[in-house]
C-alpha cells in the first residue's frame, strides 16, 4: 500500500475519529457576541481583595453576578468570588474565580458551577488562550470552552476577559461519561519522575501548592493506580512498557496533544515546565487521560531566551520527561507523532485556518480591548500593540506575533519531521454487555489497515478467530456470546501481512453471576417521606447485605444503574461484615459523602447491579431488574439474601427483610393489590376485591391454606398460627401476585 493511501486513509479516520461528543457552548460561551458580566460586591471588599492578595487568592468573598447577552440578562444571588492564578496575582490585572456552589449548595448557571475569568496580562493580543483552546477543540481533543466576557466590578470597567470553562468533576463528565473518577492537577514539578512506591510520597510533594493535586474522590485520597501509571513509565523495560502503557494511558490521544503542544510552543505545560496540565483516570475505559492546561504562554510569548520556533519537536523537553521522551523512544510512537504534526500543520496550524481564526476574533473584541484600560498597567500596551499584535512583535516576552510564529514554527516542524510511515494504531477498545447477556467487541482503529479480526479463547485454547463488522470511520465491531463461565479476547489488525495484537494479553469476559456474598436486598426509586439522608432529603435509596460469613472490603466493587457501564460507582473503601447491611444514597450527587452515588433510580423501573474484580475484569455478583415502584414503595427479597422478590409498603432500609408490610405485587411489576393490617391478627382485607386461587406458605415451604376466592375483600386467618408466610394468588390468565404475611394473634 502507498504511502500517500495509507496517509490519506489516515487523515480521514483521523477526522471521523474527532467528532465526539463535545458540550454545546450554550449563553455562557457565545462566538460571536461578548457577554457582560457584573460582579456586585462592597467596594471596601474590593479594597481588602487588591491589597492582601494572599488571603484573597484562597478566601471566596460573597457576591452577586449579573450576566448579560444573547438577550437575556441574568443574575445569581450568592456567589463566591476570590483571586486565581500563581504569578497574576501580583499583576494589575487580576484575573478571577466565579463559584456558584460555595454559599449555595449544588448551585449552577447553565450547568457550570464555575468560572474562571482570565486576565490574559502577559498578551497583548489577549487572545492566544483562546485560539488554543479552540484548535484543541477542532483536533476532536478534550478542550476547555471560552468566550470573551467585558468584566465590571462593582459597576467599574475592569477589562475584557477570557472566560475559561472550569477543569473539574462536571468537565470530565460532559467529556468521558458520567462515571467519576479521579482528578489530578499537576502543577510545577509534576515531571513524572520515580519517587518510590509510597502513595503518601506523591500525596504530599508540593506543600500548599500540591504537585499532583487530587481533585475528586477526596474521601478515598486513592493514588495506587497513579503510583503503577508513574512506576510504568520510569522503571519497565522497554517491551513491557510498550505493551503497559497503552493500556493504561491514552497514548494516541497523548501523541497529538504532544504535537498539539510543541506547534503552538506551549512550554509552560508537561514537556518543558513539568507544570500545567491534569491527569484523568477515565473508568470507562481503564485509562489515564492527559489534558491540557492553561495555554497563554504559546505563539511567540518567551520567557527563557529561546526560539521555540525553531527547537527540535523529538527533543523538545527539558531535564527528566519520561512521557515524553519514552514515546518518542519507540518507533511506532514516533512516527505516529510525526504524522499528527504533519496533519496538524496542514489541517489547522496554517494561515488558513489558526491565522484566519485570531482576525476574527480581532475584530469581534476590537471595542472591548480598547477601552480596557487596565492592560495597560502591567507592560504599557498600546493601543497598536493590540491591533499589530498578530502580526507583529511587541518585543521583550513577546518575541513573535501570532501569524510570524505559527508560519515559522510551521515550516520549522515540517523541515524537521523524520520519515514516516503510519503505523496501524488501535486506538480504543471497549466490550460491553447486551440485555441477554451476550457481549459487544469493539474497536476504533486509526491508519489504513486490510483486515481487522477478533480471537476468542475458551478454556486456555482458541475457540475461534473471525472478521469483524466495520461500522465505518475506522469502528469495528463483533458480538460474542458463550456458555461458559467466561472467554478471553484479542483483537487482531492486519496490513501488508504485519499484524498488531491488542491487549498484548487477552483480556476475559465473565459470561456468568459469580454470586458473591454482597448482595442487593432492597431499594427504593421514589423516597418522599420512608427515611432521610444526612443533610435532611429524601432521596433514593438502596440497600447491600452481606450474605457470607466473612467481612468483605467494598472498595473494589462497582454498583451500576446501566449493564454498559460496569464500573459506574464506585463503593467507598470499608469493610461489611456478615449479616450487616449498607444503605446507599442514589441521589446523583457523590460531593454529599462516600455513600452517595453519581446516578438516582428510576422510578418507572430500570436495573441495578453490583460487580467485582476477577482475573483483570469485572464480574457480576448479583443483579435486580425492579419494575416501576409507586413513591415510598421499595422493591425487595421476601427474606434476606432470598427469593422472591416483592413490593413493601412499610420498607426495612437498614433492617432485615423478614418483617414488614407489603402489598401483593405480579413479576412484571404492572399491578399492585394492597392489604392491611400487616402483621395480622385474625383478618386481613384486600383494598380491593380480589378473584383467584390463593395459597399460603410457611417458612418451611409447607403449605398451609388454598382457597379459590370470588370478588374476596375479606380472609379469615384465624385457624392459623403465629408466623411468617409467603401468599400468591394465581389469578386466570394473569400473572401470580406475592405477598408476605406476618401473623401475630
Amino acid at each position: 500500500m502507498s504511502k500517500a493511501l495509507i496517509l490519506l486513509t489516515f487523515f480521514l479516520n483521523l477526522m471521523a475519529a474527532a467528532q465526539r461528543d463535545v458540550p454545546d457552548n450554550g449563553p455562557l460561551y457565545l462566538q460571536d457576541e461578548v457577554a457582560r458580566v457584573d460582579i456586585l460586591i462592597p467596594f471596601d471588599t474590593l479594597t481588602l481583595m487588591y491589597e492582601d492578595i494572599s488571603y484573597a487568592s484562597t478566601h471566596e468573598f460573597r457576591a452577586d453576578f449579573v450576566y448579560t447577552a444573547g438577550g437575556l440578562s441574568d443574575t445569581v444571588y450568592d456567589i463566591g468570588f476570590r483571586l486565581r492564578g500563581h504569578t497574576s496575582l501580583f499583576s494589575a490585572k487580576k484575573s478571577f474565580k466565579v463559584s456558584f456552589n460555595t454559599f449555595n449548595s449544588g448551585g449552577s448557571y447553565h450547568g457550570v458551577e464555575k468560572m474562571n475569568l482570565n486576565g490574559e496580562h502577559n498578551d497583548p493580543s489577549i487572545m492566544r488562550a483562546k485560539l488554543a483552546w479552540d484548535m484543541l477543540a477542532e483536533l476532536g481533543l478534550p478542550s476547555c470552552r471560552t468566550s470573551h466576557v467585558e468584566l465590571y466590578l462593582d459597576g467599574i470597567y475592569a477589562g475584557l476577559y477570557l472566560n475559561v470553562e472550569h477543569i473539574d468533576e462536571e468537565y470530565v463528565k460532559k467529556r468521558f461519561g458520567p462515571s467519576e473518577g479521579n482528578l489530578y492537577k499537576c502543577l510545577w514539578g509534576a515531571n513524572l519522575t520515580w519517587q518510590g512506591s509510597q502513595e503518601s510520597t506523591y500525596q504530599n510533594m508540593g506543600g500548599d501548592f500540591p504537585t499532583y493535586d487530587l481533585k475528586t474522590n477526596l474521601q478515598r485520597d486513592d493514588y495506587s493506580r497513579f503510583v503503577h501509571f508513574v512506576d510504568v513509565l520510569n522503571n519497565w523495560s522497554t517491551d513491557a512498557f510498550a505493551c503497559e502503557i497503552h493500556r493504561i494511558f491514552n497514548v494516541d490521544d497523548y501523541l497529538k496533544i504532544a504535537a498539539f503542544e510543541i506547534l503552538i510552543g506551549h512550554w509552560d505545560g508537561y514537556i518543558v515546565n513539568n507544570n500545567n496540565y491534569y491527569l484523568y483516570e477515565n473508568p470507562r475505559s481503564g485509562r489515564f487521560e492527559y489534558l491540557v492546561y492553561d495555554p497563554d504562554n504559546t505563539m511567540g510569548i518567551d520567557w527563557f531566551g529561546i526560539n521555540w520556533t525553531q527547537r527540535n519537536i523529538y527533543n523538545w523537553q527539558m531535564d527528566q520527561r519520561p512521557l515524553y521522551t519514552r514515546l518518542m523512544n519507540i518507533p511506532e510512537y514516533r512516527q505516529q507523532f510525526s504524522a499528527y504534526v504533519q496533519q496538524i500543520s496542514e489541517d489547522y496550524f496554517n494561515e488558513e485556518g489558526i491565522i484566519a481564526h485570531a482576525q476574527e476574533v480581532m475584530t469581534l473584541i476590537t471595542p472591548f480591548a480598547l477601552a480596557d484600560e487596565i492592560r495597560t498597567y502591567d507592560y504599557g500596551f498600546t493601543e497598536d500593540d493590540f491591533l499589530n499584535s498578530i502580526d507583529e512583535a511587541w518585543g521583550n516576552h513577546v518575541d513573535f506575533g501570532i501569524a510570524e510564529y505559527v508560519t515559522s514554527r510551521r515550516n520549522s516542524a515540517l523541515a524537521q519531521l523524520e520519515a514516516f510511515t503510519f503505523p496501524q494504531v488501535i486506538k480504543e477498545t471497549r466490550d460491553s454487555l447486551t440485555a441477554d447477556g451476550s457481549h459487544i467487541l469493539d474497536a476504533w482503529v486509526e491508519g489504513a489497515i486490510d483486515q481487522m479480526k477478533v480471537r476468542v479463547f475458551e478454556n486456555g485454547t482458541v475457540l475461534y478467530e473471525t472478521i469483524l463488522s466495520d461500522l465505518g470511520g475506522g469502528h469495528y465491531q463483533h458480538e460474542h456470546s458463550s456458555t461458559a463461565s467466561y472467554s478471553e479476547y484479542q483483537f487482531i489488525s492486519s496490513r501488508d501481512g504485519e499484524e498488531l495484537e491488542t491487549p498484548c494479553e487477552p483480556k476475559r469476559l465473565w459470561n456468568d453471576v459469580a454470586n458473591g456474598p454482597i448482595i442487593i436486598n432492597e431499594l427504593m426509586a421514589s423516597n418522599s417521606s420512608v427515611i432521610a439522608d444526612g443533610t435532611g432529603a429524601y432521596e433514593d435509596w438502596f440497600e447491600l447485605y452481606n450474605a457470607g460469613i466473612f467481612a468483605i472490603y467494598l472498595g473494589d466493587k462497582y454498583i451500576t444503574d446501566d449493564i454498559l457501564m460496569r464500573d459506574k460507582w464506585q463503593l467507598p473503601e470499608m469493610m461489611l461484615g456478615p449479616g450487616q447491611f449498607l444503605l446507599v444514597w442514589a441521589d446523583d450527587d457523590p460531593s454529599q459523602g462516600p455513600l452517595h452515588t453519581d446516578f438516582k433510580l428510576s422510578a418507572s423501573g430500570e436495573e441495578l447491579a453490583i460487580y467485582a474484580p476477577e482475573n483483570g475484569a469485572l464480574r457480576r455478583w448479583d443483579e435486580v431488574v425492579f419494575p416501576a415502584l409507586a413513591t415510598d414503595v421499595s422493591w425487595g427479597r421476601l427474606t434476606d439474601a432470598g427469593e422472591p422478590w416483592v413490593l413493601f409498603t412499610q420498607s426495612t432500609p437498614e433492617a432485615s427483610n423478614g418483617t414488614g408490610t407489603v402489598g401483593l405485587e405480579d413479576q412484571e411489576g404492572i399491578e399492585q393489590i394492597g392489604f392491611y393490617p400487616n402483621p395480622a391478627v385474625d383478618l386481613i382485607r384486600f383494598s380491593e376485591p380480589l378473584s383467584g386461587l390463593l395459597r399460603l406458605w410457611d417458612i418451611r415451604g409447607a403449605l398451609v391454606l388454598e382457597r379459590t376466592l370470588n370478588q374476596q375483600q375479606d380472609l379469615d386467618l384465624s385457624q392459623l398460627g403465629n408466623g411468617l408466610f409467603m401468599m400468591e394468588v394465581q389469578r386466570e390468565g394473569a400473572q401470580a401476585l406475592n405477598a408476605r404475611l406476618l401473623i401475630q394473634h
